[in-house]
């Protein structure tokens, strides 16, 4: 069974929900599991510390370098001082939407 995709598409851009771990041993993007609601998530690490902002400061760069994005699209929106986030990418086209369920897939195995 595949997984569902953390990506949902909203104007201008695409939302993504992330679990993040601060304070890991290795900054990396984990798995896409599901959550009892069945929702998608992220997984993602990162080993900078949840304070001042530097550990979402973290996420957004490794998913930048990740997906081959600017960094300056891609914000936190939600979740600022939670593990539990919600990532907007600034994107015009969908182009970007359907590379980034391609990328996914590969995750899911």
């Amino acid at each position: 069974m595949t997984t569902p995709s953390p990506f949902t598409p909203v104007r201008g851009g695409i939302h993504v929900a992330v679990h993040l771990t601060p304070k890991a041993s290795k900054t990396v993007v984990g798995d896409i599991v599901t959550d009892a609601d069945g929702k998608a998530i992220l997984k993602a690490r990162v080993t900078a510390a949840p304070e001042k902002g530097k550990a979402n400061a973290a996420l957004c760069k490794l998913l930048a370098k990740d997906w081959d994005l600017a960094p300056s699209r891609i914000s936190v929106i939600s979740g600022a001082t939670s593990r539990h986030k919600t990532i907007r990418i600034d994107a015009a086209d969908r182009q970007i939407l359907r590379d980034l369920n391609k990328w996914a897939k590969h995750q899911d195995g």
